[in-house]
């Protein structure tokens, strides 16, 4: 991964806590006004994914690309010049982080207003922080710049012909795109109409083909007794529903008896035990039991005749398998006999009947907007296989840190893509620094256009109302580590760069809520003051 610009030395030149310092120039000024327009329409945009960044760095400063692997950034960061600016503003952001850090939290933040030449104010910025889903910012920027702009995840379905019925073959992309459920299309009703179309009423068998894709689903730092929900899903070469169940409850408009229930994917294997029975009375009717189990969806308790459908998502065992019990199902369903799982590769190249693309960009949105850890996951395995590696988890972690190693920014540690691990360790200097350079990069659209909006989109639907698509952020939230950081257009127009990490004890609950809302007054007051 590389950035553009000019070259530039790094020093640990630091002011302390609260201090405002101007930077010199490192980087031509870029336009960002479309960028950070508050027309909502911009975030959701499914806009180009860019190339790869620019190059930056004197060759001693280099990191050694890893054989194979994802290309590294290189390059160094800003030196500081001392200078105060703006000292109501910077006593604002002083009382804000010791009214957090007299909650017994450690705060750490970084900021820079109005581009290169702009000024920089920091607290505990070169401190290491467990980022939570903060870690999705540096995933994404690998993503955008390793795939490239036109990037497009295909999973193909091919024909072998042989004596009999032929054999389908299908070839993983990793997309992690494939649900209905979320308005994605239909995969398995177009390639049952594909095969219809040619005629072909009868399979020899279908072999799934993924030989790269190896290793554990899941990042073993994940905690083990939160598996089963929707934010913890495995990852795989064969993946539908984001590697969930999607059950939703509905009364179907009766008084009683039990819930219709709707399982999706159509065919993946787990059947229903248990029901939720439909009652009149509200206040008993608000808990129903949706749990899953390597085999089973078990459903009790009770649901109010007067409430809405209900929608669960639950994460599966083994998506592999729910993609290949659901491929056979649905084909059978469509009438194509013979559709059973087999385990030897038939020969030769085999004849398309049915490409499937989904973009890039939609997984950037999920990734960003929507803070999906499974896409995270999944695109690093994506990653690591486009260069040539075997698509695990391991050699899409070692491909992350060696894209950010080597830059005079504090500790920086990868244990996952998506921040859901508590092993991961980042500075606020390096993210801000890790977003000033993506503004520079030619995907900026692609990847701020993905970010969650103030009051507008994601998880910043319900924040900062006060500054409707002002703010472009990443949430981030695990039990002991609250973040936020992005951009904020200011009042006067100028552009800030902000990175808010927090840190407490595991043990104290309740406590993120308060953390929000300093983290929301920081960013007001840098867009007021600024």
């Amino acid at each position: 991964m590389q950035f553009p610009g000019r070259r530039t030395h790094a020093r640990a030149h630091d002011a302390g806590a609260g201090a405002w310092r101007t930077r010199s120039s490192a980087a031509p000024r870029r336009s960002a006004d479309a960028l950070l327009s508050t027309d909502a329409s911009v975030a959701r945009r499914r806009g180009t994914v860019a190339s790869a960044l620019g190059r930056t760095g004197h060759a001693r400063h280099r990191v050694a690309r890893p054989r194979g692997g994802a290309a590294v950034i290189t390059g160094v960061l800003l030196s500081l010049a001392l200078q105060t600016v703006t000292p109501t503003l910077s006593a604002q952001l002083a009382a804000i982080v010791a009214r957090a850090e007299r909650l017994g939290v450690r705060v750490g933040v970084q900021v820079e207003v109005g581009g290169p030449k702009g000024a920089v104010w920091g607290h505990r910025q070169r401190e290491g922080f467990v980022p939570a889903s903060n870690m999705k910012l540096f995933t994404g920027a690998l993503a955008l710049s390793e795939l490239g702009k036109d990037w497009q995840f295909e999973t193909r379905f091919l024909l072998h012909k042989r004596d009999g019925a032929p054999v389908l073959r299908v070839v993983t992309g990793g997309d992690p795109c494939l649900s209905a459920s979320l308005g994605r299309g239909d995969v398995m009703a177009d390639l049952a109409a594909a095969l219809l179309k040619r005629d072909v009423r009868a399979l020899g068998g279908c072999y799934l083909d993924a030989p790269a894709w190896t290793g554990p689903t899941r990042p073993a730092t994940w905690p083990a007794d939160q598996l089963q929900r929707s934010y913890a899903a495995a990852t795989g070469p064969f993946v539908l529903e984001e590697g969930c169940v999607d059950v939703t409850l509905s009364t179907a408009g009766r008084k009683d008896g039990p819930c219709t229930v709707r399982v999706l994917p159509e065919g993946s294997g787990y059947t229903i035990r248990g029901k939720v029975v439909i009652t009149r009375s509200r206040r008993q009717g608000m808990r129903p039991v949706v749990a899953i189990d390597r085999e089973r969806v078990r459903l009790s308790g009770k649901y109010w005749s007067g409430a809405a459908d209900a929608r669960y998502r639950l994460a599966v065992h083994d998506p592999r398998q729910v993609f290949g019990q659901s491929l056979c199902h649905r084909l059978t369903a469509a009438g194509v006999v013979g559709a059973r799982l087999v385990t030897a590769k038939p020969a030769g190249d085999g004849e398309a009947v049915l490409i499937w693309r989904s973009p890039l960009q939609y997984s950037m949105e999920r990734l960003l907007v929507e803070s999906s850890n499974f896409h995270a996951e999944q695109l690093l395995r994506v990653v690591a296989m486009k260069s040539g590696q075997p698509a695990t988890l391991e050699a899409g972690r070692r491909a992350l840190e060696a894209a950010f190693a080597g830059l005079d920014a504090g500790p920086w540690k990868v244990a996952d893509g998506s921040g859901l691990s508590r092993g991961n360790t980042v500075t606020p200097l390096l993210v801000v620094y890790m977003l000033r350079r993506a503004l520079g990069a030619p995907w900026r659209r692609s990847y701020f256009g993905a970010f969650a909006q103030s009051g507008v989109s994601g998880t910043l639907r319900t924040r900062m109302r006060n500054l409707p698509g002002a703010c472009r952020a990443k949430t981030g939230w695990i039990r002991g580590a609250s973040a936020l950081s992005g951009t904020v257009r200011t009042a006067s127009g100028n552009l800030a760069l902000f990175s808010i990490l927090m840190s407490y004890a595991q043990k104290r609950s309740g406590l993120n809520a308060q953390l929000k809302r300093l983290q929301d007054q920081l960013v007001t007051a840098l867009h007021e003051g600024c």
